[in-house]
């Protein structure tokens, strides 16, 4: 039991990091979930409507499920491609 307890004093910051990287890397995703979903309806309602009247006739479910999963998608690769591009900024610019 000793040498369990020397070795989780030992790794104390590493085991802390998986805790805050566990809880804090799931927190984009209920945002995402919440915030980005809440208003599904009456964003697909928007496109439904826009489309209809460019084509003249309402487009198929398909469509519209293939062009909000697109919109829900890139609010993810939009969110990867700025954490990359913000330390290059942050030295380019400064803080």
């Amino acid at each position: 039991m000793g040498g369990l307890r020397s070795l989780l004093v030992q790794h104390q910051g590493l085991l802390q990091m998986m805790l805050v990287l566990g809880v804090g890397g799931t927190l984009p995703i209920g945002y995402q979930i919440s915030v980005i979903g809440y208003p599904s309806g009456f964003i697909k309602q928007f496109m439904n409507e826009t489309l209809g009247v460019r084509w003249g006739q309402p487009p198929s479910q398909e469509t519209i499920l293939f062009l909000w999963s697109l919109v829900v998608s890139i609010f993810g690769v939009g969110g990867v491609l700025g954490s990359l591009g913000s330390g290059y900024l942050a030295l380019r610019f400064g803080k």
